[in-house]
């Protein structure tokens, strides 16, 4: 190559080089078709190459993203035979030692100008490789005005007539050994091994097409065009076609399909001149047809019609070549159809062809009483190899084997795969299970199971207290949370898809999560879960053929999902999903395995959370294992899955069934999907704080979303949640879609009975009412009430449970056992006593001196105040109980977030606290708007002193007051709120 020092470089003509000789018309005239991307017949260049040309690409990037794109997805290439077939370069490319190359110009014979003044656009090129390192053919970055496109295709200069004989990587050799049922070295020269093997040889037009071919294992050789194989009057074979063109060899020809009517002469000539060169070294040719419509070319036939398209055409061709045969020589080969039912008869028991997936099966192929699904290239590798051992040989065509598969598929196809049910028969790798009778039965292929349980049945093992013990701590010690992950685990492997549920496992790194799912994974076989993401099986129309016949679907890791979940719904509604692969005919079925979603946050956003609600149980895993702690638990559970197995199997069905469903709901399960609700969905988070359920209310909607900015309290469903979500920092709904979610939320996900009704006033919805602070104190949130169920241990359940739940007591009563047979009223005696209890306790802990000073209005520098908002917003903490509608100098944290300020509790505002307490007769006795008051901005100072993690500053605040003030302020408080006081207290 023409090599330039560094300093002349910036001096160049850009790209204005200058061509010496130009390129000879008339072995352009060989390489050019009428539709042959190439250089148009009698092209010279007069000056530049570049002249009267532009560069359409901004950058090389782009250029080769164009290309790339142009044979992978344009012509169904293969990325691994892209990247050993073509080169990318520019004009200029600086080597080490500060040497500038031209690569291009160097390839096609172009002079560069040395100096000039004239600076160009930069040019681009992709460099189709051969086998032996030369360029057969250069795509440039050139503007074509003929074609309108923004490239050209170029030939070497003095190349001559040359075929495309490409690298064929190790991949594609092996696709070819499929395809041809022979043994293709891995190593070295693909097109030598060629020229001695007999299996056919073919020819077509151009690279793209070449590359396409070898892509799906038909060997190809590509020329620049279709008159390109045999030239001159006499039809000489073109030079590099000769070493292929061994005594009575087979040749296929796969020209384009045009129609236009002068390039159908062209190719008519072509292929006439081709035949011709051929039968004269004593050869066969057949012709590869197919229907314009579907395709220009072969690739475009793949692309557009899939490869059995093509395959058919082929196939077509080669039975004209049988013919070619025949009629030279007297086979003395069986008929096809005689050697099929032959071969029919022997392996009736061990091959089917399943008509519901189009795809053979074969029993025992991998696993001891399994069918597996086996690809068409390999069940004629079978036929070939059962052929030679039956001595039939010299049947020269591969067409031979294809009818003789396509005749067996005939006698041994299998409309309707009917596979045995887990809940009937289990399999093992010892035999199969009649969970029935427990009995252990052979394997039979009449069973047509596609799946095992990568063990053995052992009815003896019954030790499984590793796995016992990981589930009680991933339950956090609740028995119920337990039974329910133990029932799941018996649905994966019965696969219990009729019960329409998915478990998602929510929370932090180190909780479990993963460990449970790799139990699961191990006890149902890895070779039996489908693992993918929410936005791939979503997203990509072919991930749900890898679904087909798997026991379970793991989506782990996941993250927020506001897309279109609509496949994912019907994988677990027992809903028809679409089977679909490249080049292959897509089929419905209907997923039956069980699905498990892990994540470490909430993913389901927005209207994605109401579609899922009736489908998803949310399992909490809150309690961390220290680092050091940590082991790996799947050799510790592998010993033990025999026995696990066996327990899971004697739990009942209908106990299962119950479960999963919510019949029973358990508490904590209703209040963690709650909690996990309010978090994405503003409305929820609204209704909890602001709306109380009260079925002789009605309510206006309304419609003014600015309701309430004037300080008054709004008296419209929608001008209060407009209201706290502006205070709150939530993102508002369109009023729109706020009736139709509200009520959606309401009856589905709380089970109120809510109607919207409409009058001449304007819309109402009845059954909800807003909360009135001072009168409706009494009245517990929802969240609140839901964890007054896990407190009081009642059991209650509407019906209507989802299976959550993180397994934990609450702190308020952590003392008290769900099982003493107490009545009701000293249930909430006992509740309400503790509480009060929490604030101020006989044996109060003494004050250090400086914070005595400092509640002493002694003058010391006021401690910082840090906003907890932010760090209860990213555990899912809940606002306060009870809203506040009136407005204070000092927000209610159900209003407004918290926020970071410079200010202190002041002895002088803990002394008007106490004062106000005092003179309103304990501060909750008295009525009216400064009582209220009172209780909410003490509620906010125990928040205050919560976020400094001071016991000893909310010791002082509550030590003057009565305990009916206590309850009130109490009462504002948040769950998670309570739980930190708590331990503040533990702590002293």
């Amino acid at each position: 190559m023409n090599k330039l020092e560094t300093p002349n470089a910036p001096g160049l003509s850009h790209h204005g080089a200058q061509r010496e000789d130009l390129i000879s018309a008339s072995i352009l005239a060989q390489y050019t078709s009428s539709n042959q991307e190439l250089v148009p017949h009698h092209t010279t260049f007069n000056s530049s190459p570049l002249e009267g040309r532009r560069n359409k690409f901004e950058s090389f990037e782009e250029f080769q993203a164009f290309i790339r794109q142009s044979f992978i997805e344009g012509s169904g290439i293969t990325p691994s035979i892209f990247d050993a077939c073509v080169e990318f370069h520019q004009d200029i490319e600086c080597v080490l030692g500060g040497d500038v190359e031209t690569p291009i110009h160097d390839a096609l014979g172009w002079d560069y100008k040395r100096f000039g003044h004239q600076a160009n656009e930069p040019l681009y090129a992709a460099f189709l490789m051969n086998e032996d390192g030369s360029v057969w053919q250069v795509i440039v970055s050139n503007w074509d005005e003929d074609k309108e496109r923004p490239y050209r295709y170029l030939a070497p200069k003095g190349g001559g007539n040359r075929a495309f004989l490409p690298p064929v990587p190790p991949e594609a050799r092996q696709k070819v050994a499929e395809r041809y049922a022979v043994k293709v070295p891995t190593v070295g020269s693909f097109w030598q091994w060629l020229k001695e093997s007999s299996i056919e040889r073919g020819v077509t037009e151009g690279a793209k097409k070449a590359l396409c071919a070898i892509s799906n294992g038909y060997v190809m050789i590509g020329l620049y065009g279709c008159e390109c194989g045999a030239t001159g009057i006499n039809a000489s074979l073109m030079e590099d076609l000769v070493p292929f063109a061994s005594l009575e060899s087979a040749w296929v020809i796969a020209f384009d399909q045009d129609t236009k009517r002068s390039a159908q002469k062209a190719v008519a000539r072509g292929t006439r001149k081709l035949h011709k060169a051929l039968e004269k070294r004593d050869c066969y040719a057949a012709n590869v047809n197919w229907d314009a419509k579907d395709g220009k070319g072969l690739d475009d036939l793949i692309v557009n019609q899939g490869s059995g398209a093509f395959d058919d055409a082929y196939e077509t061709a080669i039975s004209k070549l049988e013919k070619q045969f025949s009629k030279r020589r007297n086979f003395r080969v069986p008929p096809a159809d005689k050697i099929g039912r032959e071969i029919v008869q022997e392996y009736r028991d061990r091959l089917a062809f399943n008509n519901e997936i189009a795809l053979w099966m074969r029993y025992e192929a991998d696993f001891a009483g399994v069918w597996s699904p086996e690809t068409n290239e390999f069940i004629e590798a079978i036929v070939s190899q059962i052929l030679t051992s039956k001595g039939i040989e010299g049947y020269n065509s591969h067409t031979y084997i294809t009818n003789i598969v396509k005749a067996m598929r005939n006698q041994l196809i299998v409309r309707k795969w009917l596979e045995a049910s887990p809940r009937e028969l289990l399999p093992f790798m010892n035999g199969v299970v009649e969970l029935s009778t427990g009995k252990l039965l052979p394997h039979s292929p009449s069973y047509r199971l596609t799946w095992q349980l990568p063990r053995s049945y052992d009815p003896n093992a019954k030790n499984w207290s590793e796995i016992d013990a990981f589930l009680n701590h991933l339950s956090n010690g609740n028995d119920a949370i337990k039974d329910l992950l133990l029932c799941y685990c018996n649905a994966v492997i019965k696969g219990r898809h009729d019960l329409q549920k998915f478990v998602h496992l929510i929370g932090p790194g180190g909780t479990g999560k993963g460990s449970f799912s790799r139990l699961v994974v191990n006890l149902i076989g890895e070779q039996n879960v489908h693992t993918t993401t929410l936005e791939e099986w979503c997203g990509n129309r072919f991930e749900g053929a890898n679904a087909y016949r798997k026991r379970l679907v793991l989506f782990p890791d996941e993250d927020k999902q506001t897309g279109k979940l609509g496949k994912f719904l019907s994988l677990t509604g027992e809903d028809f999903i679409r089977a679909e692969e490249k080049g292959k005919k897509a089929f419905p079925y209907r997923y039956d395995g069980m699905v498990l979603v892990l994540s470490n946050l909430p993913i389901f956003m927005g209207e994605s959370a109401s579609r899922v609600k009736r489908r998803v149980i949310t399992v909490p895993c809150q309690k961390e294992v220290p680092p050091s702690k940590r082991r790996n638990l799947e050799v510790v559970f592998a010993p033990e899955l025999s026995a696990f197995t066996n327990y899971v199997l004697s739990i009942p069905d209908e106990h299962v069934t119950n479960v999963l469903l919510g019949l029973q709901e358990i508490p904590e399960c209703a209040l963690e999907f709650w909690e996990n609700r309010t978090r994405v969905d503003s409305i929820a988070a609204w209704i909890n704080q602001h709306v109380i359920y009260d079925p002789m209310a009605k309510t206006p909607v309304g419609s003014d979303r600015h309701e309430g900015e004037d300080g008054t309290t709004p008296v419209t469903l929608f001008g209060s949640y407009n209201s706290y979500c502006r205070k709150s920092g939530n993102h508002a709904k369109h009023h729109n879609n706020f009736s139709p979610d509200l009520l959606e939320l309401c009856r589905s996900v709380l089970g109120w009975e809510v109607e919207k009704e409409a009058t001449k006033t304007g819309k109402f919805i009845r059954g909800l009412r807003l909360r009135i602070v001072g009168m409706d104190d009494h009245i517990p949130t929802h969240d609140y009430t839901l964890a007054q169920r896990i407190n009081a241990g009642d059991g209650s359940s509407d019906g209507t449970g989802d299976g959550t739940g993180d397994g934990s007591q609450s702190l308020i009563n952590k003392d008290f056992d769900a099982g003493d047979s107490t009545i009701p009223d000293l249930i909430e005696e006992k509740i309400e006593n503790q509480k009060l209890d929490l604030l101020v306790g006989e044996n109060l802990p003494s004050l250090p001196n400086t914070q005595s000073i400092l509640l002493e209005n002694q003058p010391q520098e006021s401690p910082k105040i840090s906003t907890p908002s932010q760090s209860n917003q990213s555990k899912g903490f809940a606002p306060s109980s009870v809203p506040s509608q009136l407005p204070s100098q000092s927000p209610s944290p159900v209003e407004m977030p918290s926020t970071t300020t410079d200010e202190s509790l002041s002895d002088g505002e803990l002394g008007n606290t106490q004062g106000n307490a005092d003179s309103n007769e304990a501060g909750c006795d008295s009525d009216g708007d400064h009582a209220n008051t009172d209780v909410i901005t003490n509620a906010e100072r125990i928040s205050d002193c919560i976020a400094l993690q001071s016991w000893e500053m909310i010791e002082e605040l509550v030590k003057d007051w009565t305990p009916e003030f206590k309850s009130a302020v109490w009462n504002l408080l948040t769950l998670s709120e309570r739980k930190l006081i708590q331990q503040l207290k533990a702590k002293q």
